[in-house]
C-alpha cells in the first residue's frame, strides 16, 4: 500500500530462504520520502500589457500558505511568443499559515511587459495562488480572477476536453462575448 510523503508506513521484515522464512520477525516505521519532484501548478493568465482603448492590463497574484510549516515556491513566467523551456524564475519562501500578494507580478517582480501565464513549482509544504488580472476604469476596476490549477488537471495530447456554457449572439455588434486562452505545458 503507498503512503503519501511524510507519512509513517508500519512494515513487517523476516528473513527468507526459497520461500521458507527464518530468524525474528522485525517491525520497523518506515517514513516515505517524496521524489523531489515539486508540485507543479499554473495560473493560465498575467499580463503587464497595453490593450484596446487606453486600457492597461496588469495581474496580482496571491499567494497563501495554508500548512504548518513553511512553503518554498519557485514562480516562472511563460510569455507568449517566447522559448519558454528555461522561463526566469524567481523564489519565494512562505511562513506557515502567511499570505503575500505580487503586485503586478510580470512588471515588478519579473520586470517585463507582455501576457503569458505562471508556473508554480512548489518545493515543500503546499501553496494556494489567485491571480487577478485588471485594467482600471472610471472609479474601479474591471477583470478577472483565476485559481491555479495543478498541472494533473491539464488534457494530455491524446485526451479530449469540452467547453460547457458557451452562447452565441446573432451579430457581431452586441450580444456575448467568451474568451479562451490555452497553454501547452509540454516541453
Amino acid at each position: 500500500e503507498e503512503s503519501p510523503p511524510g507519512s509513517p508506513y508500519l512494515s513487517d521484515w523476516r528473513m527468507e530462504r526459497s520461500a521458507v522464512g527464518f530468524g525474528d520477525l522485525h517491525r520497523a516505521e518506515v517514513i516515505v520520502a517524496s521524489d523531489g519532484a515539486p508540485d507543479v501548478h499554473y495560473l493560465l493568465a498575467v499580463a503587464h500589457a497595453d490593450g484596446l482603448n487606453g486600457t492597461r492590463w496588469r495581474t496580482d497574484v496571491s499567494l497563501h500558505n495554508p500548512g504548518a510549516t513553511e512553503a518554498r515556491v519557485a514562480v516562472a513566467a511563460l510569455l507568449q511568443g517566447h522559448d519558454n523551456d528555461r522561463p526566469r524564475r524567481v523564489e519565494r519562501v512562505l511562513p506557515a499559515g502567511r499570505s503575500e500578494r505580487l503586485v503586478d507580478v510580470l512588471g515588478n517582480l519579473f520586470g517585463v511587459p507582455g501576457i503569458g501565464a505562471l508556473r508554480l513549482e512548489v518545493a515543500s509544504g503546499e501553496v494556494l495562488a489567485l491571480s487577478r488580472t485588471y485594467t482600471l476604469v472610471g472609479g474601479g476596476s474591471c477583470g478577472q480572477s483565476m485559481p491555479a490549477l495543478n498541472a494533473a488537471a491539464a488534457v494530455p495530447a491524446d485526451g479530449e476536453a469540452r467547453l460547457i456554457g458557451l452562447t452565441r449572439a446573432a451579430g457581431l455588434e452586441s450580444g456575448y462575448r467568451c474568451n479562451l486562452g490555452m497553454l501547452n505545458t509540454a516541453a
